[in-house]
């Protein structure tokens, strides 16, 4: 059970990661054009 919890934590740190790695790149593109 803990280690369906952590895995679980880790999957939304993956999101949240995608999530923030999406916006940095969005923010980049609004910079270029």
């Amino acid at each position: 059970m803990s280690s369906n919890k952590w895995k679980h934590a880790s999957e939304k740190r993956k999101l949240i990661e995608n999530s923030s790695i999406r916006k940095s790149i969005s923010s980049f593109i609004a910079e270029v054009y």
